[in-house]
């Protein structure tokens, strides 16, 4: 759950403000070991920042917990208007929607797509009862 997590965060613009500290705190490293300090220690570091530091306020808070050790498991998932169907789900149908294309930002702010296939859905439930 510490990558879910991790990706959680990475994904609320709330969070920014941390996240940026804690890069900031890793300048002396190159951005390949700051890339791999994210991943491993963020959402930790994050989580006792917000103990330490007092703050209160129940996003934040919430966000800082991680999700549930428990996930519900989906063949096909609609956000946003799109479906999204497995690579399982959808052999011998005769269309498929698991294919990907997310672009993602490096840590030298440029900018690539990452292609890939849908191979498992996840929904993660916080426990606050954010999704």
């Amino acid at each position: 759950m510490k990558i879910a997590h991790t990706y959680i965060l990475m994904n609320c613009p709330e969070i920014l403000p941390f996240y940026n500290e804690f890069r900031a705190s890793l300048s002396a490293f190159p951005d390949d070991a700051i890339d791999a300090m994210v991943d491993s220690d963020f959402a930790l570091w994050y989580q006792h920042q917000i103990r330490y530091r007092g703050i209160n306020d129940p996003l934040l808070v919430s966000l800082s917990w991680g999700p549930s050790s428990y996930a519900k498991v989906w063949h096909s998932y609609v956000i946003n208007g799109y479906t999204y169907h497995t690579v399982e789900y959808g052999e011998g149908r005769p269309t498929m929607n698991s294919g990907l294309c997310v672009p993602t930002i490096g840590s030298d702010n440029s900018e690539t797509n990452f292609f890939g296939f849908l191979h498992e859905i996840l929904e993660l439930q916080m426990p606050s009862g954010l999704q």
